[in-house]
């Protein structure tokens, strides 16, 4: 049973070796916070909301996705693909890797 502000634990996806698919794929508002998605497919994807904080995002294809509001603070975008997205409305504070 779940108490009032008790934490909830973060389920991180598995990604797929090769492909990078998620399984569970990605939705809006996911919490995958301090989750290893080395190498993960996030190309046109709705992760607005997300949290992402403390993520491990290494070569991972953000092409064209939607990151409106998404948390990246403290995530390691290292060689990372966001072309044709936007990182600008997403929340980038602190993350490694690479400029937010």
């Amino acid at each position: 049973m779940l108490t009032a502000g008790a934490a909830q634990a973060v389920t991180c996806p598995a990604v797929a070796q090769g492909s990078g698919t998620l399984t569970p794929p990605a939705v809006p508002g996911v919490d995958w916070s301090g989750c290893d998605l080395t190498g993960a497919d996030l190309g046109g994807a709705d992760i607005s909301g997300a949290n992402l904080s403390g993520a491990n995002l290494t070569q991972a294809n953000l092409s064209n996705a939607n990151t409106d509001g998404a948390d990246f603070a403290g995530a390691d975008l290292f060689d990372a693909n966001a072309f044709g997205g936007s990182l600008n409305a997403a929340v980038p504070q602190c993350c490694t890797g690479q400029k937010c």
